[in-house]
């Protein structure tokens, strides 16, 4: 159970990460 939660954490980090890339590629555009 902790692995699963640990990829779980994992991905929704990804996920930020993405957004906060989305983010600055906006405001550079």
């Amino acid at each position: 159970m902790l692995a699963a939660q640990y990829g779980a954490d994992i991905t929704y980090g990804e996920e930020i990460v993405d957004h906060k890339l989305l983010k600055c590629e906006r405001l550079i555009n």
